[in-house]
């Protein structure tokens, strides 16, 4: 064994969630945090749906999750992914862009737009997506009041002209 030991980065998910999500968020990331000590954590973390939306086939629907979130290890903040979860090919829905790249620096509502492929509906905390860690390893979550502020601020979906 190595006389220089390595301790492994810490990740961390901060989420600042809608007022009327508060204890669904907080019950779902308490449970994600117990299942960190297991032998096979997760990687991702679940969004819910906050509303219920009926949806006709050939039409595109947004979803936003009414939660913002911000990644960071050791304390420095880095980009993240939103994916479709497996289960969504069990629906009528398909994520638009296939993966969604959260940046550093992005503060806004966390959103995905959906093609919709068959007349299907979305209910209330019915769960389509999750975020990942860029390495797809397990990272802690917590629910704060706010997040900080950044130069790129809520300005998503191109908004950076790049």
């Amino acid at each position: 064994m190595s006389a220089l030991m390595t301790m492994p980065s810490v990740k961390v998910l901060r989420l600042c969630v809608d007022p009327e999500l508060v204890e669904y968020y907080q019950n779902k990331s308490n449970e994600h945090n117990e299942s960190l000590s297991g032998s096979h954590p997760n990687s991702g973390f679940d969004l819910a749906a906050p509303l219920s939306l009926q949806a006709e086939p050939d039409s595109i629907v947004k979803v936003d999750f009414k939660i913002q979130g911000a990644m960071y290890e050791d304390d420095s903040p880095i980009g993240y992914y939103l994916y479709a979860r497996s289960s969504v090919v069990k629906t009528g829905f398909r994520l638009a862009n296939s993966v969604g790249i959260i940046d550093s620096g992005y503060r806004g509502n966390l959103m995905a737009y959906f093609d919709v492929i068959k007349n299907d509906r979305i209910d209330v905390y019915q769960r389509l997506v999750q975020i990942c860690a860029p390495d797809l390893r397990p990272f802690k979550v917590e629910i704060v009041d706010s997040l900080d502020e950044t130069e790129r601020g809520q300005g998503g979906f191109g908004s950076t002209g790049v």
